[in-house]
C-alpha cells in the first residue's frame, strides 16, 4: 500500500473520530438559547454521565474499527462472487435423483500477499427429478443448502488465475417423495459438511473476474434412511460458472 493511500486512510479515520468527539461534547454542553440557561433536561447524575461516556467510547471504537476493516487500500482485499451451475448427485443420492441445478454465492477476505483468503460460501441446490420409478421414493425431489467456511490459496496475477479451496460447514436438506398417489413424506435434517474445490479465474475488465470451478459437497450423515448405499458418504459434485468482483 502506498504512503499516499495510507495517509488518506488515517486522515479519514481521524476526521470521523474528531466529528464524533465534537458531537458528543456539544451534546453534553447543549444550551437553551431561548432561555439563556442550561436545559434542565440535561441535568445528568454522575451515574448517567458515566453511562453516556461509555456509550460514546464504544461508538468511537466501532467507527475506528470499521474505517480500518473497510478501507479499500488496507492490507487486504474483499471479494464477492455469484454464479449458477449443475449439481450432480453422488453415491446414494445418485441412485434416487437425477442431475439438478444450483445457485452459488460467496465472499472472501484476501490477505496482504493476495494468495491466501478465508471466506464463506453458500449454495441453494435443487435435485427435482426422480431417477428410479420402481424404488420406494416415488417422485423424489430434494433441496440442499450448504453453508461452508472456506480457506483458499491461488494466484492473483496474470490472465488466468488457478486456485484451490477447502471448507467445513453444515448442510440443511429436505427430501420430499410420494408413498402413494395421494400421500407423501417429508424428511428434514442438518449434517456436518466438507468441501474440496478447484477453479480458474480470468482477468477481465477492471475488478471483474469471470470464473469456473468444480468441487464436491460431502455430507457426513449420508443419505436419508432407506436410500441405497446408505453406509457411504454422499452429496453432490458441482460445476459452477460466475463472476467475482475484487475490491482494490
Amino acid at each position: 500500500m502506498g504512503a499516499q493511500a495510507l495517509i488518506s486512510n488515517l486522515a479519514l479515520s481521524l476526521m470521523i473520530f474528531i466529528y464524533f468527539s465534537t458531537f458528543s461534547l456539544l451534546h453534553k454542553k447543549k444550551i437553551d438559547f431561548q432561555a439563556g440557561k442550561p436545559c434542565p433536561q440535561l441535568s445528568y447524575s454522575k451515574n448517567n454521565l458515566g453511562k453516556i461516556k461509555l456509550s460514546i467510547m464504544k461508538r468511537k471504537t466501532l467507527i475506528a474499527v470499521i474505517c480500518i476493516l473497510f478501507s479499500k487500500n488496507i492490507f487486504s482485499q474483499w471479494e464477492v462472487g455469484g454464479g449458477a451451475g449443475a449439481s450432480l448427485p453422488i453415491t446414494g443420492y445418485s441412485e434416487v435423483l437425477k442431475t439438478g441445478w444450483l445457485l452459488n454465492a460467496d465472499g472472501r477476505y484476501r490477505f496482504k500477499n493476495g494468495n491466501f483468503a478465508v471466506g464463506m460460501k453458500a449454495q441453494y441446490v435443487r435435485l427435482q427429478n426422480d431417477k428410479n420409478p420402481s424404488d420406494a421414493f416415488q417422485n423424489a425431489r430434494m433441496t440442499i443448502a450448504p453453508v461452508i467456511f472456506t480457506a483458499e490459496y491461488g494466484a492473483v496475477k496474470g490472465k488466468v488465475q488457478p486456485y484451490v479451496s477447502g471448507g467445513l460447514g453444515i448442510t440443511f436438506f429436505n427430501l420430499n417423495y410420494d408413498t402413494s398417489p395421494t400421500t407423501g413424506e417429508s424428511v428434514n435434517n442438518v449434517s456436518f459438511t466438507m468441501m474440496p474445490l478447484i477453479g480458474l479465474r480470468f482477468a477481465s475488465i477492471g475488478n471483474i473476474y469471470p470464473f469456473i470451478e468444480s468441487g464436491f459437497v460431502l455430507i457426513a450423515d449420508g443419505p436419508p434412511v432407506g436410500f441405497p448405499k446408505g453406509e457411504k458418504l454422499t452429496g453432490y459434485n458441482n460445476i459452477i460458472g460466475g463472476i467475482c468482483y475484487r475490491f482494490k
